[in-house]
């Protein structure tokens, strides 16, 4: 009888295994490995926004996926107003790499200085957005040493994009 019990007890327990635990074990481990990558069919739209004090330029740049680039100047710009260029497919989807690798999609949506050093040292406002498909994701943060990880590398290529005809700085 004993045994009988026993043979019971342990298909119970491989039962509630393979019901309960082994289809949350695979979810959790396809969320851990699952890709950040962006698929290349999807729609993506990649926008930077500088808003400063004092010395520092304030514009708008809007990058899409087939190479669109809109700037829009603000202040303390060589080029005020909206301007529109094409740039190379392979220049967007390097950039698209660049926010892959950071995988932007994590990172806090607010990086803030020590707040001895808010107003005195770092006067602007950076914003950097992704949306691809259904995601969409913005990161806003004080001046260029204080972004997450990789933030800085996107907002110089961004802003060599959008310099690339002297919008920004008259060279």
């Amino acid at each position: 009888m004993w045994r009988r019990k026993s043979r019971y007890w342990k298909i119970g327990i491989v039962g509630i295994f393979i019901l309960f635990i082994l289809p949350r074990a695979y979810a959790f481990w396809r969320q851990w490995t699952s890709s950040t990558s962006i698929p290349p069919d999807v729609d993506v739209v990649i926008s930077m926004s500088r808003n400063g004090l004092y010395y520092t330029p304030v514009y708008n740049v809007w990058i899409r996926r087939d190479g669109t680039v809109v700037y829009d100047g603000k202040d303390r710009v060589a080029v005020k107003g909206m301007q529109k260029m094409t740039i190379s497919r392979d220049d967007v989807e390097q950039l698209i790499s660049e926010f892959e690798r950071v995988d932007f999609f994590s990172l806090e949506d607010n990086y803030e200085p020590p707040e001895r050093l808010k107003v005195a040292s770092h006067p602007e406002y950076i914003t950097i957005s992704l949306t691809a498909g259904e995601q969409s994701k913005s990161v806003t943060y004080t001046g260029t040493s204080f972004g997450g990880a990789g933030l800085f590398e996107i907002e110089r290529r961004i802003e060599a994009i959008a310099n690339a005809k002297g919008w920004i700085r008259a060279d």
